[in-house]
């Protein structure tokens, strides 16, 4: 009651609404710290600020202030969020769940300005709607829409598997030797190019997009060789995805006075183990660059599980908790399409050492499985599972890893 009494005096003296519990952002990560802060106090003072609200909230919604807008400036000193249409708002604590978005064009790209309603990111709901909607408007003059996707990363295998799963004619350009080559040894990018291939789909490794036109109701995509400009090939297609890989948005929501810290490496917000940026600031989902206890590395994940766990520990911190993060990611990628399912625990990265061990017939390659085992330094940091089909596979792999540290002693009572 104390609390509240002096929520209503700020508000008087300071002119903002005041709110026990800001979040910024209606992404998969302010949701689950939404629902967790109601859990623990169902007659907080809370407030999300986000530019749409996701579907999944549900009943909640209803029991939430939403500020639809965008969050551009963060006074940590203050205390105060400020958003794009000048509103201030005051909180007690704020939650960063920026999610993420696609990463900027690669320099030396060009984009027609009449490419660009035929181009799209497909990263928020928006997005996918006009997108799929553009699809059907191209099926109903009697064509199958042809789709290409520029991007080798999770996002983009998504959208691949749903363009498969429509039937919709695809083609994939990446600037990698095969999709997925940055996290999975090559024997098993081998693998999913030919699944690919027998789906009938194009592939154009090492290649990346230089100059995007119009030309009637077509784009003319033209590519060079990621090694040599000279080397080129030309694309004709009814629509482009643009799914290069994502950053975090922390542009958007820092300025001179939120000194809140940008991870140089990762591009998240910097926290620390508790998930707190700065005095009654924390960070959840995609944007959060946090410090892993078990495998001695700041990291910066993009999953749905990441985004739930992260959301939910910052919302107990946010409450008094004071704990660390120490929650290894499950990331997961369904490809119903190709009878493919593909987990990541861990760090997972093709450039570290690997031992793989393969199950099945080399002569049926679609169904073999396998558990690929990534080392730093002789330790194993994660675990790559290729259609185990096994809904406790991964956190069975997770044992492989090293435990977590255990928490700190207590501090010691003055005499």
């Amino acid at each position: 009651i104390g609390w509240r009494a002096t929520l209503r005096q700020c508000e008087a003296d300071r002119g903002v609404a005041e709110y026990e519990y800001v979040i910024v952002g209606s992404g998969v990560a302010a949701e689950a710290a939404a629902r967790r802060l109601k859990e623990i106090d169902a007659g907080a003072r809370l407030l999300v600020v986000g530019q749409e609200r996701r579907p999944m909230w549900g009943q909640m919604a209803a029991e939430l202030d939403v500020e639809a807008g965008v969050a551009v400036g963060v006074d940590t000193e203050r205390k105060v969020v400020e958003t794009a249409e000048g509103k201030k708002i005051g909180y007690g604590k704020c939650l960063l769940a920026l999610g993420s978005e696609s990463r900027r064009p690669t320099s030396g790209m060009v984009m027609a300005d009449n490419a660009r309603n035929f181009v799209s990111n497909a990263r928020s709901m928006a997005d996918r709607e006009q997108f799929w909607r553009r699809t059907k408007e191209i099926r109903s003059t009697g064509e199958n829409p042809h789709v290409t996707v520029l991007g080798a990363g999770w996002h983009a295998m998504t959208l691949l598997d749903d363009l498969l799963r429509r039937e919709l004619d695809a083609t994939l350009v990446c600037s990698e030797p095969a999709p997925l080559s940055r996290y999975l040894p090559r024997y098993l990018c081998d693998i999913l190019i030919n699944q690919l291939k027998s789906r009938g789909v194009d592939t154009a490794p090492y290649f990346r997009m230089r100059y995007v036109h119009a030309q009637g109701e077509e784009l003319e995509v033209v590519l060079t060789r990621t090694f040599d400009d000279q080397l080129g090939l030309t694309l004709r297609t009814d629509l482009l995805l643009l799914v290069e890989g994502t950053q975090s948005p922390v542009e958007a929501s820092l300025d001179s006075r939120s000194a809140l810290e940008v991870d140089p490496t990762t591009g998240g917000i910097f926290c620390n183990a508790e998930l707190s940026a700065a005095t009654d600031v924390y960070v959840a989902g995609d944007s959060l660059s946090f410090p892993d206890g078990v495998l001695k590395h700041r990291r910066r994940v993009e999953c749905v599980d990441h985004a739930i766990a992260s959301g939910v520990h910052a919302a107990n911190n946010m409450a008094g908790a004071r704990q660390r993060y120490t929650h290894q990611p499950i990331r997961t990628l369904h490809l119903p399409s190709m009878n493919l399912e593909i987990a990541a625990i861990g760090l997972v990265s093709s450039s570290l050492e690997t031992y793989g061990f393969l199950t099945g017939s080399a002569r049926r390659p679609a169904e073999r499985s396998a558990v690929v085992f990534y080392l730093l330094d002789g330790h194993p940091v994660g675990v790559a599972l290729w259609n185990c089909d096994n809904s406790t596979a991964p956190q069975s792999a997770a044992q492989w890893l090293p435990p977590p540290p255990p928490p700190p002693p207590p501090p010691a009572q003055p005499p």
